[in-house]
């Protein structure tokens, strides 16, 4: 059986119904290969067009009470848009990335869990660190050895990072000091903003220097 879903999806009609289910899936190789399996599977599949045609497949077996196998389903579910979302944040980020690259501010992003994700060069060079060597790193991680501008102890719940998970609001102007190895010191100025998913929910942060 085919439903009116299925034939728009494959671009047929119910007249397929007792084709034999293998030469009917072999015009599309991906299809097919997994159809030929005895266990289920969960596959994406993009299809030729004009725009492509994204599909989310189920596939599984019909057993009958003796676990004999009786015959295979087939469940389709057009996941085009989703897919054309998701290229479009790819795009986007890129494109913001890009952009943060080349600004003369130093520029950090924080996941959820305050650990830096991405640096731009000028924050590498404020930092005195390639991006490869913090990422990863916590906003509190003791190497960074944070102390106020008098060199006094920065409580940890003012650091920007913290103060914007907690508020969700941006924080503006806090000042700091970081103490490198060759005991060298940076004083910064740092703002922050929280970058919020799709459920309105702070997902990263953003800082600058």
């Amino acid at each position: 059986d085919i439903n009116p879903a299925a034939c728009r999806l494959f671009g047929v009609d119910r007249a397929t119904i007792g084709e034999f289910a293998p030469d009917f899936l072999a015009k599309w190789p991906g299809l097919a290969i997994n159809f030929s399996g005895t266990k289920p599977v969960n596959a994406e599949f993009q299809f030729a067009g004009d725009p492509p045609v994204y599909l989310e497949v189920h596939f599984s077996p019909i057993t009958d009470r003796r676990k004999n196998l009786v015959g295979k389903s087939i469940i389709l579910r057009d996941i085009t848009r989703q897919k054309s979302i998701e290229k479009a944040e790819r795009l986007g980020r890129q494109r913001l990335t890009g952009i943060l690259q080349m600004a003369p501010d130093g520029i950090v992003i924080l996941d959820r869990d305050g650990q830096i994700t991405f640096a731009n060069p000028s924050a590498e060079r404020l930092l005195g660190l390639a991006f490869s060597d913090m990422a990863g790193r916590r906003y509190n991680a003791p190497e960074w050895k944070i102390s106020a501008l008098d060199g006094s102890p920065f409580p940890e719940e003012e650091l920007p990072f913290m103060r914007v998970m907690q508020t969700g609001q941006p924080v503006y102007n806090v000042e700091h000091a970081i103490h490198h190895v060759d005991g060298s010191c940076i004083m910064l100025t740092v703002n922050a903003s929280p970058l919020r998913g799709p459920d309105g929910n702070t997902e990263e942060v953003i800082a600058t220097m």
